[in-house]
């Protein structure tokens, strides 16, 4: 267990921030490269600093432990720091890596040190899996496509996937349910990858065709396309795609 890992602390105690940094130091696991006093601090410091850990409080002023993690955007190791223990189910749900109560004591930050390297561990794994997934379907089409949720990736079939929308950098893929996924796949990638009954009807929006009930005029030359799927979803066709919407459309 040789690895350091890149660390925020976000606590607005100065001596809370003062301790902890101690402890990381003497045992040798973690290089501190930033702290905050609060969660919006925090916040921005975790999106651009992008640490691998960050040991976060809960009570804090302007933005608490919870609320900042809705606001990120990047997916770091979280310890939960706080004085206070009736919190510690809610932090669980977050998929945190543990729950420490203040004030840390040394062994108990060894054991939270050893289930950080185990989630590591299982992360690489996975992370490797992903890799060699993507390796197989490089140069042909395929029926799934793999998404991490926790430790786990799942394989959605493709004949469930209503459609894929490109927005803020991302690319989120919505089933028949109406449930939400993300993609690492860019929407140019997705368009080589997959099967023949998806076609992109705009710059952000790859539909699949088969799902499509009802096609309606809108405006400036554009159509609205309205899904079969749970939420009735209607989606708007670009300009600079109107071939593909006339190959739907011929009989």
């Amino acid at each position: 267990m040789s690895k350091k890992y890149t660390s925020i602390i976000i606590d607005d105690e100065p001596h809370a921030r003062i301790r902890l940094k101690q402890l990381l130091e003497e045992t040798g696991k973690f290089e501190l490269i930033a702290e905050a006093k609060d969660g919006i601090e925090g916040k921005d410091l975790v999106n651009n600093q992008k640490p691998e850990v960050v040991f976060l409080d809960i009570h804090m002023p302007g933005m608490d432990g919870f609320e900042m993690l809705d606001h990120i955007e990047y997916d770091p190791f979280i310890i939960f720091c706080t004085a206070y223990d009736q919190y510690a189910l809610k932090a669980f749900e977050t998929h945190s890596v543990d729950y420490l109560l203040k004030p840390v004591e040394v062994p108990r930050l060894i054991k939270t040190i050893e289930k950080l390297y185990r989630l590591s561990e299982q992360n690489n794994i996975i992370h490797q899996m992903r890799l060699e997934l993507e390796k197989l379907s490089l140069h042909r089409k395929t029926n799934m496509i793999p998404v991490k949720i926790g430790d786990r990736i799942i394989l959605i079939n493709l004949d469930q996937v209503a459609y894929f929308e490109a927005s803020n950098k991302s690319v989120h893929f919505y089933d028949l349910n109406g449930r939400k996924f993300l993609t690492d796949h860019s929407l140019q990638t997705l368009s080589t990858k997959l099967p023949d009954y998806f076609i992109r009807i705009s710059r952000s929006v790859i539909v699949n065709q088969t799902f499509i009930s009802e096609c309606r005029k809108y405006f400036k030359g554009k159509y609205t396309l309205v899904l079969n799927d749970k939420e009735k979803s209607k989606l708007i066709t670009g300009n600079s795609y109107a071939d593909q919407l006339k190959l739907l459309l011929e009989f």
